[in-house]
């Protein structure tokens, strides 16, 4: 028993093992130390309403005025093209000329009393037409023998009226060879307005008719008392 008691026990090594112990929880990422930081976004409400503001001025101060000047620029031409305004028209119907009578003097003095019947014709669809000022004179040739002025007036779309224009002319000088043509001109000056709702224009017209040859209904003329009258018919005028 003593034996047995004194015997030492036999030590073995602890067994080993291929695990590795955990490292620290402080690291336990080795690249943390060296890994960027990711990048921030810090929004700024204040910066971003500015740039708005400024974006805002800038495209107004650019574009508003350009907006502006382009209704302000193609309105017109717009308009103009939907209503299509064309010019007002003017026939010479009749002429007659009653005491007439021509000097024998150098330079020959015309007198008589001239009748003039004249049409008038608005031909636009869209617009009314208002004449204003109209000042109409009888004409042999460059001489203006007498001159009267018209009543205004006005015409609705596509409507028409006659007008009548006496003259009356005491010891105007004319030329000789122009006294022996007796071939008148009548000139019309006025004032029209074109109108179409809120659209208005007004422009200054001149009316031409050339041409108005008369002669008498009698077989032998020169008499005081002769009746001269317009002949080939009515004459169109040339409005500008």
């Amino acid at each position: 028993m003593a034996d047995q008691s004194k015997t030492s026990a036999t030590v073995h090594p602890p067994p080993t093992t291929n695990v590795r112990p955990p490292l620290p929880s402080n690291t336990s990422c080795p690249y943390s130390s060296i890994r960027p930081a990711p990048p921030t976004h810090h929004k700024h409400p204040h910066n971003t309403a500015t740039i708005r503001q400024e974006n805002c001025t800038f495209h107004c101060l650019f574009f508003t005025p350009f907006a502006i000047g382009s209704v302000i620029f193609f309105l017109p031409i717009i308009t103009l093209m939907i209503l299509d305004p064309e010019l007002p028209k003017f026939r010479v119907d009749s002429v007659t000329v009653s005491n007439f009578n021509i000097s024998p003097t150098t330079p020959p003095l015309l007198s008589g009393h001239f009748t003039v019947i004249i049409s008038a014709r608005n031909p636009n669809s869209k617009l009314t037409l208002s004449y204003n000022h109209l000042d109409a004179g009888i004409y042999l040739g460059s001489n203006q023998l007498s001159g009267t002025t018209l009543p205004p007036f006005a015409l609705s779309k596509k409507n028409e009226t006659s007008l009548t224009a006496n003259f009356v002319a005491v010891g105007a000088y004319v030329d000789r060879a122009e006294s022996e043509n007796l071939v008148f001109n009548l000139k019309i000056q006025m004032k029209v307005r074109y109108k179409a709702g809120f659209w208005r224009r007004v422009t200054w017209l001149e009316a031409f008719c050339p041409g108005l040859s008369v002669r008498t209904n009698t077989v032998k003329s020169g008499s005081s008392s002769d009746v001269w009258s317009l002949i080939g018919g009515a004459r169109s005028c040339e409005v500008c």
